[in-house]
């Protein structure tokens, strides 16, 4: 078996000189008799010169490999080692922000100042003529600090001390604007972009794209007769836009800026993807470029954590401009003098921006200008076995146990309960302080709970489901190593809900059942993996109770489930669930007779309700009860069980002049009347 050397490409010796000229570099290759070869390298991609004259035979030297099975194992095992050793599985999000910060913040301001602005001038004033502005000079990203001590000096911040302290771990970025002003007025403008359009170059065209071309440019050469002269082709479009059903009240530099690729600056990049656009449409049309399919997985753009920053810090700014603005020319209309910068550009706007895309995970929509892209948040926590061993040697707390504050050398009762739902075992208490330099402690508390119905699960891979069947373990299926499974996993939820990493992992394994790559020669073993546990538990959303604390307004339950909590999440469907199964006095008992029960009078005689007042009566006598006030009379009316609700509603339209009957005939029936 002959040995195959792969061929190594140095750039000069062990220490090259900055320009790589100082060594020239050799390229060593093997020929059929096993000779070595030198060929100078041209350029700096490692390639030998090719010479034409050469035979191919000569050329391509063909060396025949022979590798046993053990010597591949060893060379994909230490070839994804090396793999991973230099790039890691998150190194392009981890890149993406880096380059977001290093590069990006200065690209994105520097991009800013391109687009068309607003003109800001007195009452008295007329509008003078746009000047370019540059709305971010200089960025400049301080590092994360933190000042305590009563010196308030100055201390690196990490993200560890910033979880434990309970604190932002945010970095203060500051922007140079300057903005150019005339005497006696205001502006904010930035440049438009007022480059003319290059001229189509056909000569190196495919001949079926000129044909295509040349069938509609005598037409619309006599429509847009001299267009590149001049501003006719922006006089043309911007009539052509005009014309329409509905214009646009923006101007053409306002409409294109904003419109048309509104990611991309500057008038001349915009024509330049749009002519890449109309070329890739004539190529798939003449058949010379393939279509792409937009349903395709390797057609979705991955959306990176610079691209993401970026898109959210670029809303943020224009809405802190807009509001920087307004804010100035409310002070240039009310003729006071202007102040300094810092007075108009709020900077919480975008910090707060910010922090609420990272706390709820909802981004910037791409395409929609007001849309937002919500994201899937899951808490997957896992046990270690030792840890559990440890914490049930430790205290067990009930309800109403006090965790914090049990000595307070002020007298105050400062305690912190645990609510009714809340227990387990305290896990780790952490002493710490924040910015403000008050303390504080917190408490982490941990339960064991075996699963149940209800509860969810998840694999590696984010297939998500609910248990709904529990078994002991002698009614398992099981191996004849006498393996027995701890989950069994409905295989038709696999097809609706399947991701790119299981449809792999299920594809390696049926393959590797088959015998098709086996890894060893002795019979294969079946892999156990580890389910993760979601947050999610029945056991936290189970609600149920007997009486309990109801809505002061509506007389209903009150909803959360802290504050002894009826269920507040019956809807529709929960409601025909219930039909469905038949029961139906279920629902008349627990929504109606234990939620807000109530009575209602109603006459007869002129199908309106009749109000409890104290009256008096012949006699001399007072007595209370049902009279109706439309008919002066207190006969003919009877008592009908309504919830709480439907009286609540009554009374508020009777307030605005609006009045329900009811007609007694076995059912209710209600009209309206003014």
């Amino acid at each position: 078996m002959q040995e195959l050397v792969a061929p190594t490409c140095r750039y000069g010796n062990e220490n090259p000189s900055p320009r790589g000229s100082d060594s020239e570099p050799k390229h060593m290759a093997v020929d059929n008799s096993g000779a070595e070869k030198s060929h100078n390298m041209d350029g700096v991609n490692c390639e030998p010169p090719m010479d034409v004259d050469e035979a191919p035979s000569s050329m391509h030297a063909q060396v025949p490999i022979e590798m046993s099975m053990e010597s591949l194992e060893q060379f994909c095992r230490e070839a994804s080692r090396s793999f991973f050793d230099e790039i890691d599985l998150i190194s392009h999000q981890i890149n993406s922000y880096n380059e977001f910060i290093s590069h990006g913040l200065q690209e994105l301001f520097d991009s800013l100042g391109e687009n068309q602005g607003m003109i800001l001038r007195r009452k008295d004033q007329v509008a003078g003529s746009m000047r370019p502005s540059s709305l971010g000079d200089r960025v400049k990203l301080e590092k994360p600090a933190f000042w305590s001590g009563k010196d308030e000096s100055e201390i690196n911040f990490k993200p560890k001390q910033a979880r434990l302290q309970n604190m932002t771990y945010a970095a203060t970025m500051k922007v140079e604007v300057t903005i150019q002003c005339q005497q006696d007025s205001f502006f904010v403008k930035r440049p438009a972009d007022k480059d003319a359009i290059d001229v189509i170059d056909m000569q190196n065209c495919d001949s079926s794209v000129i044909e295509t071309i040349s069938m509609t440019i005598k037409e619309s050469d006599e429509v847009c007769q001299g267009f590149r002269k001049s501003n006719k082709t922006r006089q043309y479009v911007d009539e052509l836009i005009k014309s329409s059903r509905f214009s646009p009240a923006e101007s053409f530099d306002d409409y294109v800026a904003r419109y048309l690729f509104p990611d991309m600056s500057g008038n001349r990049n915009k024509a330049l993807f749009l002519g890449y656009m109309v070329k890739c449409l004539l190529l798939a049309y003449t058949g010379n470029l393939k279509c792409d399919d937009k349903s395709d997985f390797r057609n979705k753009r991955l959306a990176l954590a610079g691209e993401l920053l970026g898109r959210e810090l670029r809303a943020h700014i224009r809405h802190a401009e807009r509001r920087m603005v307004k804010a100035i020319q409310r002070d240039l209309d009310s003729d006071s003098d202007l102040k300094v910068l810092e007075r108009y550009l709020d900077a919480s706007i975008i910090t707060n921006g910010l922090n609420r895309a990272f706390s709820t995970g909802s981004w910037c929509h791409p395409y929609k200008r007001n849309g937002r892209c919500s994201g899937i948040v899951s808490t997957l926590r896992r046990t270690n076995p030792l840890q559990m061993i440890s914490d049930l040697r430790k205290t067990r707390q009930r309800t109403n146990v006090i965790v914090i504050g049990k000595v307070s050398e002020t007298g105050e009762d400062h305690s912190i309960k645990l609510k009714h739902t809340e227990k387990g075992m305290v896990q780790k208490v952490l002493l710490s302080s924040n910015d403000q330099g008050k303390n504080f402690a917190v408490v982490t508390l941990r339960q064991v709970r075996s699963p149940c119905f209800g509860d969810k699960f998840s694999s590696m891979h984010g297939q998500k489901g609910v248990v709904g069947f529990l078994e002991s373990q002698e009614n398992f299926p099981f191996t004849h190593q006498g393996i027995v499974p701890d989950t069994v996993i409905n295989p038709h939820s696999f097809p609706t809900r399947q991701t790119p990493g299981q449809l792999l992992e299920a594809a390696l394994g049926k393959g590797i059942a088959l015998g098709e790559l086996d890894f060893q020669d002795e019979e294969p073993k079946v892999f156990s993996n580890a389910v993760q546990r979601l947050i999610h538990k029945s056991e936290d959303k189970v609600k149920f109770r007997n009486t309990g604390p109801v809505n002061p307004l509506t007389n209903q339950p009150v909803a959360d489930r802290k504050r002894f909590g009826g269920v507040n999440k019956f809807g529709e469907m929960e409601r025909d669930c219930h039909l469905a199964h038949g029961a139906a006095a279920n629902l008349h008992e627990r929504l109606f007779v234990l939620s807000d029960f109530s009575e209602m009078h109603v006459c007869q005689t002129c199908e309106r309700v009749a109000n409890v007042i104290i009256r008096s009566i012949p006699g001399g006598k007072k007595i209370r009860g049902p009279y109706c006030g439309f008919c002066k009379s207190a006969e003919t009316i009877v008592r009908i069980n309504v919830p709480y609700g439907s009286k609540l509603l009554y009374q508020e339209l009777f307030s605005m002049g609006i009045c329900l009957n009811s007609t007694m005939t076995g059912s209710i029936e209600f009209s309206l009347e003014r």
